[in-house]
């Protein structure tokens, strides 16, 4: 029984004891069992919505981290575009190859764990550049850049904390068991 029970989800093992619960209340000689029984089903809820939770957290922290990485990508196409204009169109230019020598749309359509490192290298190019006009967009893009890696950071935590509750929620459901 045990075991049948460890491979039902804590849903359906509150659901059970949420049946089970009102017949043992009901009989005055099960009021013991009763009362571990309600204490087994209390702790089972809140490590449940503890997980409900941070599994909710993971998603919010997934879709900020994924929104900064589209303004990453929208920082660095702004760019392209503006140097694009600067050099007449001329996707040949020294000064367009230097920063995207495939071309900006081949750095866009990178995966997207390669943006950053592609932020990283623009803007190790933009570092040594003192002209305003450059320094403005070395700004924007490293603002950017900071803000996805704070997000990236941030969601890696959220899953972290994320597996200790699943952690936790295993442990009292045995617990409950």
């Amino acid at each position: 029984m045990y075991k049948r029970l460890m491979d039902r989800s804590a849903e359906t093992c509150e659901a059970t004891g949420g049946r089970i619960l009102p017949r043992l209340k009901a009989d005055p000689r099960l009021a013991d069992a009763a009362a571990a029984l309600q204490a087994g089903q209390d702790g089972l809820k809140a490590k449940g919505l503890a997980y409900r939770n941070a599994v909710e957290a993971v998603r919010s922290a997934g879709a900020a981290r994924d929104q900064v990485l589209r303004d990453m990508e929208d920082r660095l196409r702004e760019f392209a575009l503006n140097l694009l204009s600067v050099v007449r169109n001329n996707h040949g230019a020294d000064a367009y190859l230097r920063y995207f020598p495939a071309g900006y749309g081949s750095a866009l359509r990178e995966k997207p764990e390669q943006i950053p490192e592609i932020t990283r290298v623009v803007l190790g190019k933009l570092a040594e550049k003192t002209d305003p006009w450059l320094v403005s967009f070395r700004d924007r893009i490293g603002a950017t850049l900071t803000a996805f890696l704070a997000a990236q950071s941030l969601c890696v935590a959220m899953v972290g904390n994320r597996n200790d509750a699943m952690s936790y929620l295993k442990a009292e459901k045995r617990l409950w068991i």
